[in-house]
């Protein structure tokens, strides 16, 4: 497996993210995380690496969102596993316009959180079956608790981590999100400093 490792705890690179890295097509893992790279993912990461399972670019100076490809679901994109974008506050435009569910099926792990996304949470991500933790939190999301999100039994057979704290989610919780057998691998879900009215519906636990 190829990979490039240069998280940085103590010398930060800088500079911005280089097209010419889809000359190593058999890239497997990026993870640049915890530098200070600003710009424009490139957009011919989209496709450029056709084995790249894992992409970290957290806590860097980004300023734009996925390539265009990833947004829109048009071509066929990498097989991505884990996307963390989180702590880039200068990535913008609107979550629910990202076609995540066709662009990058198996996708396991989403982090865009601490950035600068607006709108409201997409119900479409219910696609992504394989999914086991989406951080959404602290951001400017807005509207209410997708319904979608727990319209039966066979969404997110696997999601373990639910994080949505920090946005201006409003509205009530959805009875059906404590409904018995939802989730059965969840363990964490973070309603924090939301703006929900309302009561916690009763919990059906399975059994």
């Amino acid at each position: 497996m190829m990979t490039i490792q240069a998280a940085s705890d103590d010398f930060h690179h800088a500079g911005t993210l280089s097209p010419g890295w889809v000359t190593i097509p058999e890239l497997e893992l990026l993870d640049l995380s915890f530098n200070r790279f600003y710009g424009e993912i490139p957009a011919n990461w989209d496709t450029g690496f056709p084995d790249m399972a894992q992409l970290r670019l957290d806590g860097n100076e980004l300023s734009s969102g996925l390539p265009a490809d990833w947004i829109t679901g048009e071509q066929d994109s990498a097989p991505l596993h884990i996307i963390d974008l989180g702590n880039n506050p200068g990535l913008r435009g609107e979550l629910a316009e990202w076609q995540l569910t066709e662009a990058l099926p198996g996708l396991e792990y989403l982090n865009v959180s601490g950035n600068s996304l607006t709108g409201s949470l997409p119900a479409n991500l219910t696609g992504l079956q394989q999914l086991k933790a989406l951080n959404v939190s602290n951001m400017k999301l807005q509207g209410g608790l997708p319904e979608a999100w727990a319209a039966n039994r066979g969404v997110w057979p696997l999601v373990e981590v639910i994080d949505l704290h920090g946005n201006n989610i409003t509205g009530s919780i959805p009875a059906n999100y404590f409904g018995q057998g939802l989730w059965p691998r969840l363990q964490v879900m973070d309603l924090s400093y939301l703006s929900l009215t309302g009561t916690l519906p009763t919990w059906r636990a399975d059994g």
